[in-house]
């Protein structure tokens, strides 16, 4: 049984990287508010809408799946709303087109929240079944091959959206349409295939509390378990990063006059690191445990605003003829800091959300994960607004040197964090 959920759940892992790179808030659609309303702050609220539609139902749907043996049906209603929701963008950018670039930069923004509500639902879902069907000294592994295999059909998406996003692509915004389209269509294949996996009621099957109670439980899950408590801190910390991570595509569009296909290179470079990067993080999460993980990961991830605010202050040398002429050392300086963003980022949620399935007590897991996304959503909203007003009103310089601060406070933080396997072997 464990086998087909390793091997189904790593295929779906794979499709549904497809689709997060198809529909990425801070490439795909920044890239597209931007071309539609020519607002910085707007191409950074997709973001912002992706966190705050992937927290709000986290505390209701963790109060129903600790009621729940199977936790399948959530998983399933949950993406059934994201399919809807995609084959809804699609559909409105086709029959809008570009005569009301505000009505349809607002109803496809609408439709991704919807699609972000349905994420935070079959999230919970995923992740408890995923704790009861693969082991702990296996889910680094499990991790790991999903990201590599995602991250090859990655660098397929990212070519498909070059092309899309190119001159030779579906005019716009056709070109949006076909993206949704694609999204849709593997998130679909995806959601089949984990419902095929043999999920094992829970350990421990409760009567459902009142949802007060619920509540006070998770209160007192961080009032008692103080690395629990120190991990909701750090993991919300880290989504402070996003201050400058989601203004990298209007600095790059507008900041540095890239071209609108400059989405669909990143994409492929990001893929092409995340194959290594993925078993990397894999081997180090599970032979020196995901404390170290998050470490190592979250420099790599502090490593982007540096980069990206350094390449504002280089000279515009050419790359001597070999690459095109928008591409100087400041755009090649850029496109650095953005797939070591991107790989880093990848690794520390990786190990953040390992660090807490090995925490978690299994009949507490679904309120354990509620809590700390319920926690994240003041950093989570509000940094990805922050980056948008600040590029607005100052400059992308500043929005930048902002990340630069939240991780070094991040990283200083996630060195107190306690190794779990250390403290299990000691009981």
């Amino acid at each position: 049984m464990r086998n087909r959920a390793f091997t189904l759940g790593v295929i779906n892992g794979a499709l549904v990287m497809v689709v997060a790179s198809m529909v990425r808030p801070d490439l795909v659609l920044s890239a597209f508010v931007l071309r539609l309303t020519s607002s910085t702050f707007l191409a950074a609220l997709p973001t912002a809408l992706m966190h705050l539609g992937g927290l709000w139902p986290q505390l209701i749907v963790a109060h129903i799946a600790e009621g729940l043996p199977r936790k399948k049906p959530i998983y399933i209603i949950s993406n059934a709303s994201r399919i809807l929701s995609l084959m809804a963008m699609a559909l409105t950018a086709y029959l809008l087109g570009e005569e009301s670039p505000v009505l349809l930069a607002t109803l496809c923004l609408f439709c991704f929240f919807v699609y972000s509500s349905g994420c935070g639902g079959s999230g919970i879902a995923f992740m408890d079944i995923v704790a009861r069907t693969i082991p702990a000294t296996r889910r680094g592994s499990f991790m790991g091959l999903r990201g590599f295999y995602g991250g090859a059909l990655g660098l397929g998406a990212g070519f498909f959206v070059r092309y899309m996003l190119g001159s030779e692509g579906l005019a716009f915004p056709l070109n949006y349409a076909a993206l949704f389209t694609t999204a849709a269509i593997f998130l679909a294949c995806a959601t089949s295939l984990f419902a095929a996996v043999n999920e094992p009621p829970a350990v421990q099957k409760k009567e459902r509390g009142s949802f007060r109670e619920h509540l006070q439980r998770g209160v007192a899950s961080l009032r008692e378990d103080d690395n629990y408590r120190l991990l909701v801190v750090v993991r919300s910390l880290m989504g402070t990063i996003a201050v400058g991570q989601v203004v990298f595509i209007p600095y790059a569009i507008v900041g540095l006059s890239l071209p609108d296909s400059i989405v669909g290179v990143l994409m492929i470079l990001a893929a092409c690191l995340s194959l290594p990067a993925n078993f990397l993080w894999s081997h180090i999460g599970d032979r020196h445990g995901n404390r170290l993980l998050i470490l190592i990961a979250g420099a790599v991830y502090l490593a982007a605003p540096v980069l990206a605010l350094t390449s504002s202050y280089l000279p515009t040398w050419s790359t001597g003829g070999w690459l095109p002429a928008e591409y100087d050392l400041r755009a090649l300086t850029f496109v650095l800091a953005f797939v070591l963003g991107a790989a880093g980022m990848r690794g520390a949620m990786m190990g953040s959300t390992n660090y807490l399935l090995e925490i978690a007590p299994d009949e507490r897991r679904p309120s354990y994960m509620a809590f700390m996304r319920v926690l994240q959503a003041p950093s989570a909203l509000l940094a990805p607004l922050l980056g948008g007003i600040v590029a607005d009103l100052i400059s992308f310089q500043a929005a930048f040197a902002l990340a630069c601060l939240a991780g070094a406070v991040t990283l200083a933080l996630t060195v107190k964090l306690k190794e779990p396997r250390q403290t299990n072997a000691a009981k």
